[in-house]
């Protein structure tokens, strides 16, 4: 028996430390500590290691949340980072690789803009905790271009537009969940696996233009991984049996639902409610426990018109990306339906356009005094709590779900609101 069956095998016990990995804090350096702690100091949940635990090279796309933390910015220095990544495996546990990506704030009003792209050179280590579940950390050193639009960032003597390339070190975490079986695609490769993850990761750097104020930033999100040089082996069918998961051991959906905003969105209240699209996927990571997160796309538009001395036409148009990390716990209600319930955070990207038309009534007919149209934008931090109804048949999952998410407010000519909202819809999709 190789050791990729004996991990197969092995059962954790009620004592094991997982628990300590769901409710860690995933902030900074105080998520790097812990990853630190439970790999040196608490005792492996497998009885044998693989060498190569991310194969013999991997690749990943990375969507990731990312906040400059430098107060001496604006206060809208959370944005969007997307990132590529390449890993080659070089001693056992062990992967030299980099990163390019690119990164910006969220602005308010089209006016000032944060723009970074980091080229980095990484070195961490992979080890895996649970059967399929491997946890990474490492350190490299890192070469950015940075620049910002603007004028009151941090003093007036800023120009429109400034930039510099900065040196700087990160360090980083993650946790990646191998994919063995996959219904419907064929791997271009035998040796091919694909998988999911989470990321966190801290990023210093030097100073900006040799002044006081820097780019160091923080950054969290999921990725799409493709691990090169696997074996795929699974255990034998009674103990395939004896494991079995409500929501196999990883599972994908796509869903279609009803988004109702609680406050009135831009205090334009005739169109609340919208039709909201999404795709999540989750991975096993601890008996009746799963791990995954959700990408939603949502369209609010409305406009307001008043007739008087004096006509005015308002509008606002925008787009919502929901970008979820979630956590939920299911459960067998009958051999064909599970229910869950769970919770996790949320990054909504709001890109929009408000635009003003005012109209004076002069001799019967109406001659227009202003046109104003102004772009706007911003993330808003959240949190969602949520429960789904599934039935299941081999492969496929059909199935209802509501969620009811809170977030920060947004300032917008004048006025706070905020997207809160609550989502009833289907979702259909795999188990794997």
């Amino acid at each position: 028996m190789n050791h990729l069956s004996i991990v197969a095998l092995h059962k954790p016990d009620q004592d094991e430390p997982f628990p300590i990995l769901i409710r860690g804090k995933v902030m900074g350096t105080r998520w790097f500590t812990l990853s630190v702690i439970i790999f040196f100091l608490i005792p492996s949940a497998v009885q044998a290691q693989q060498e190569a635990p991310l194969g013999t090279s991997n690749f990943s796309f990375k969507l990731d949340y990312i906040n400059f933390i430098d107060n001496r910015w604006s206060p809208d220095t959370q944005g969007g980072y997307m990132g590529l990544e390449g890993y080659w495996h070089i001693s056992p546990n062990v992967y030299l690789g980099g990163e390019i990506g690119a990164g910006s704030s969220g602005t308010l009003y089209g006016g000032d803009a944060i723009h970074y792209n980091p080229i980095e050179l990484n070195v961490k280590y992979a080890r895996e905790v649970f059967p399929n579940l491997v946890a990474d950390f490492g350190t490299g050193v890192s070469y950015s271009y940075a620049s910002i639009e603007g004028e009151e960032y941090v003093a007036s003597y800023y120009k429109k537009h400034e930039q510099d390339v900065l040196f700087g070190g990160q360090a980083f975490a993650g946790l990646t969940y191998r994919i063995q079986r996959f219904p419907f695609i064929k791997l271009a490769r035998d040796d091919a696996m694909p998988a999911i993850g989470v990321n966190v990761k801290y990023q210093v750097t030097q100073d900006f233009n040799g002044r006081d104020v820097d780019f160091n930033n923080l950054r969290l999100g999921v990725q799409l991984s493709w691990l090169i040089g696997m074996e795929h082996v699974l255990p034998p069918p009674d103990i395939q049996a004896e494991q079995k998961a409500p929501l196999g051991t990883g599972n994908f959906a796509v869903k279609s639902d009803l988004i109702t905003f609680t406050d009135h969105f831009f205090r334009l209240i005739d169109e609340e409610q919208k039709t909201y699209v999404a795709i999540e996927g989750y991975g096993k990571v601890y008996k009746d426990v799963y791990l995954g997160g959700e990408l939603g796309f949502c369209t609010v538009s409305d406009d307001f018109q008043h007739d008087d001395l004096l006509h005015q036409h308002r509008a606002y148009d925008t787009d919502l990306t929901f970008l979820e990390l979630n956590a939920k716990y299911a459960k067998d209600l009958s051999p064909h339906f599970v229910i869950a319930a769970g919770g996790g955070l949320s990054w909504i990207k709001i890109d929009g356009t408000y635009e003003v038309h005012n109209f004076l009534l002069v001799g019967g007919r109406y001659i227009q005094t202003m046109d104003r149209r102004v772009p706007e934008s911003d993330w808003l931090v959240g949190g969602q709590i949520f429960t789904d109804l599934t039935f299941t048949y081999h492969w496929l999952q059909i199935g209802i779900n509501a969620k009811y998410q809170v977030t920060q407010e947004m300032k917008s000519e004048g006025q706070d609101f905020d997207v809160n909202n609550y989502r009833l819809g289907a979702q259909v999709g795999a188990l794997f």
